[in-house]
């Protein structure tokens, strides 16, 4: 599992994972999820992921949904 490994999951399932995730969340501790929009295109997906990594601290995704910028 991603959690088991110390990593953010990373997803374009918008509509069923973020209820997975809180469900799992109450019982479970997680580096937390990053909800990517379908349509998005994979340069924007790229350069948000970049941005997350340079800008957030791990405490600002734990445990929480975060949509990429």
């Amino acid at each position: 599992m991603a959690s088991d490994d110390g990593r953010v999951l990373v997803s374009m399932d918008v509509t069923t994972m973020p209820g997975h995730f809180l469900r799992f969340v109450a019982r479970n501790e997680s580096p937390g999820l990053l909800l990517i929009p379908s349509r998005r295109r994979i340069g924007a997906v790229i350069e948000g992921l970049f941005m997350v990594w340079l800008s957030w601290a791990p405490d600002d995704l734990r445990n929480r949904i975060r949509w990429i910028p």
